[in-house]
């Protein structure tokens, strides 16, 4: 949690009932987003399944990880921790893709948890798999350098929702990702992710410092988009923003990198979402030369 980058191997741990194929596409794209976003550790990642007994071992293996970091067996085998499992255990039952970061600086660790990544089943695997996990990465590296603030949730899961698919058709076209059945398109993504954004807006919503997932999902890329379109870096984050948040903290931080004072934003991003739509798609790295543009400014229409 000190920023610094490591060059300790991340520690990998999944359920007996989670596929072999499974396993090697996960840490491959674990491995490729701490490539690109910088390699942070001490780092465990687990992996549940919907079996209760290899659930068990799971927490087995969390617990004696635990006795090298001045911990016991005893007092690691409480409600807490199994609960942390169970919930993604109960994720896998009903098939709902679910991973989170759960901290752990008092351990001294990056803890990523994930539910049972059905994405990536060999026989109908789905290209958002490796975004998905990418975005809980993307997260890993977020917390590695804030310490406090970090962030209103459209800026903290905005980021993240909009690197990672970002992140996976850029890999896929530079031969780093493998494509499972079709190279992901990003800008197709985005434009339903302006449909919903438009919709909401429209009914009133704006900027709130906290909010649900439409405010994260749908607005939230859409400020990262114009943010780093607007200086044109697309590595700000990685290279300005994050490496001086403890120093200038969030306010501060996002002045000096988008050269505008976080209290305006609001008023133009207001700007920005009252344009035509195409004038807004084209903000996107990759419009000039996308295939798709009528159909992509079709998906962004609402209804």
């Amino acid at each position: 949690h000190s920023g610094a980058e490591s060059l300790l191997p991340f520690d990998y741990y999944f359920a007996e009932d989670i596929p072999k194929v499974n396993k090697e596409r996960f840490k491959i794209s674990i491995e490729a987003a701490s490539d690109y976003f910088g390699r942070y550790g001490r780092t465990e990642i687990y992996v549940v399944g919907s079996d209760e007994d290899a659930m068990e071992r799971l927490i087995d293996q969390w617990c004696i990880a635990r006795l090298s970091l001045n911990s016991s067996y005893e007092s690691c085998r409480n409600d807490r921790n199994t609960n942390m499992f169970e919930g993604y255990r109960q994720k896998s039952l009903v098939d709902q893709y679910g991973a989170g970061i759960n901290g752990r600086k008092d351990l001294g660790i990056h803890l990523l948890v994930s539910a049972y990544p059905g994405y990536f089943d060999e026989d109908d695997p789905a290209e958002f798999g490796w975004a998905n996990v990418m975005h809980e990465y993307f997260h890993i590296s977020q917390l590695a350098h804030a310490e406090g603030d970090m962030g209103t949730v459209w800026w903290v899961e905005g980021t993240a929702q909009f690197l990672d698919k970002w992140l996976t058709e850029k890999l896929q076209s530079e031969g780093k990702l493998p494509i499972l059945t079709e190279p992901f398109d990003f800008i197709g993504h985005m434009s339903w992710t302006l449909r919903d954004a438009r919709r909401w807006w429209a009914e009133g919503n704006r900027l709130e410092l906290e909010g649900g997932p439409e405010l994260f999902l749908w607005l939230g890329p859409w400020t990262t988009a114009y943010l780093l379109n607007s200086i044109d870096n697309y590595r700000a984050l990685q290279d300005i923003f994050y490496p001086n948040i403890r120093e200038l903290g969030f306010e501060g931080t996002f002045e000096r990198t988008f050269n505008i004072p976080y209290n305006d934003f609001n008023e133009i991003f207001r700007q920005f979402m009252e344009k035509p739509i195409e004038e807004q798609l084209s903000i996107l790295p990759g419009w000039a030369e996308y295939e798709n543009k009528e159909q992509a400014i079709s998906k962004a229409s609402p209804n």
